[in-house]
């Protein structure tokens, strides 16, 4: 058998990003080889992501060719390609789905929402220890935002909203800062859109909240660069989080402009215009669970497709 049937690659096309992973799978789970985030803007200007507009279809489209050299080169045995909450509800999402297809030269599929949340579990799940008291897993995308309620056992309760970041910045306001008026009206928002799930928080007691990689990933970059001034790049699976340190950081963003927070040490550029949003959603939430615990995973979705698909593999002997 030729080293490379070992290897396969999955995809996570984002609405704000798209992430390709390339692993070889081994005795332990897998190992990683290469990883490649391609920032795509898909919801830029999309009228609450109703269309793709050309500029951004054409990005996407542009990184999907750059995801195929990538694979031509490392040849891994199985590619999986999934699309999360633009190409399941833009109304040219099914043209950019055949598109994409063709340049990548594999098949992409968009996946609902149930779905991504028990993807983003089984990657949070690898990564974090799950307490068996209740937790509460957030992933933040910029179409969507998953929320998985889960102990050892598994998932208790899972649901997708589409109020990711970036619908909430085309809803509300793409120009930073935010005014008090904005931020109240976002949250309205939210308290309305979310009631399912705080319906299901009344039964449940969350010990830890989870943030899944995205803007949890800029939050601890902050921390590792601004406040703990490692010398080293930072590197973390699962990274205890500070409340206080929390609030420093939304102090940071809340009221600043755009140069303002790109100026801020460690953080990553491509979020900044996203990050006010994100930062009121997650606020938002620690103010409704009150949680002991603080975790950021730098497991989510993709990894969970990861498992998943070589779970599904060695189902079928084919590894």
């Amino acid at each position: 058998m030729e080293d490379h049937n070992n290897r396969i690659a999955v995809i996570d096309l984002g609405t704000n990003t798209f992430h390709l992973v390339l692993a070889k799978i081994n005795d332990l789970g897998f190992e990683i080889e290469e990883k490649k985030q391609i920032v795509v803007k898909l919801a830029v200007k999309s009228n609450n992501l109703k269309q793709i507009l050309p500029d951004a279809f054409q990005r996407g489209i542009f990184a999907l060719e750059e995801f195929s050299q990538i694979l031509k080169k490392y040849k891994p045995s199985k590619v999986v390609a999934v699309g999360t909450s633009a190409l399941r509800n833009a109304e040219n999402a099914i043209n950019f789905i055949e598109e994409g297809s063709k340049a990548l030269g594999y098949e992409i599929v968009a996946i609902d929402g149930d779905k991504e949340a028990e993807l983003i579990y089984k990657g949070v799940a690898y990564a974090v220890p799950i307490t068996q008291s209740p937790n509460l897993i957030m992933d933040i995308g910029g179409g969507s935002v998953e929320f998985i309620i889960c102990n050892r056992q598994g998932i208790l309760w899972k649901k997708s909203f589409e109020t990711g970041a970036a619908r909430l910045i085309d809803k509300f306001s793409n120009e930073l800062p935010w005014n008090d008026e904005q931020v109240k009206s976002c949250i309205a928002y939210l308290e309305s859109m979310w009631n399912e799930l705080w319906m299901e928080l009344e039964k449940y007691k969350i010990l830890t909240l989870i943030g899944a990689s995205g803007a949890f990933d800029s939050f601890v970059s902050v921390e590792f660069e601004k406040w703990n001034k490692l010398e080293s790049k930072y590197n973390y699976i699962n990274y205890v989080l500070n409340f206080d340190r929390f609030q420093d950081f939304k102090n940071l963003v809340f009221g600043s402009n755009f140069d303002s927070i790109a100026e801020i040490e460690g953080m990553h550029l491509f979020r900044v215009e996203m990050i006010m949003s994100a930062v009121l959603m997650i606020d938002l939430i620690i103010k409704k669970t009150n949680p002991e615990y603080f975790i950021a995973s730098d497991y989510s979705l993709k990894e969970g497709l990861l498992l998943e698909t070589i779970a599904l593999l060695k189902n079928k002997n084919e590894i």
